[in-house]
């Protein structure tokens, strides 16, 4: 997802950090990134969580 990738640039964050900080794991990361039409919503809000934005930031 695009806005993920855009968040985590704008703090300095890379796949690891982001995946370290809320407990996903890089490939999946990865995995929403390509693919992300098939995302899991408890993984977009531990996301969401770990950037301090609202998870429907990241989606629309």
């Amino acid at each position: 997802m695009r806005k993920i990738r855009e968040e985590c640039n704008r703090i300095g964050w890379g796949v690891k950090r982001l995946a370290t900080e809320s407990g996903v794991s890089r490939q999946t990361i990865y995995n929403l990134w390509e693919t992300p039409e098939k995302f899991n919503p408890d993984t977009i809000n531990k996301i969401a969580k770990a950037l301090d934005v609202d998870p429907k930031d990241l989606i629309t």
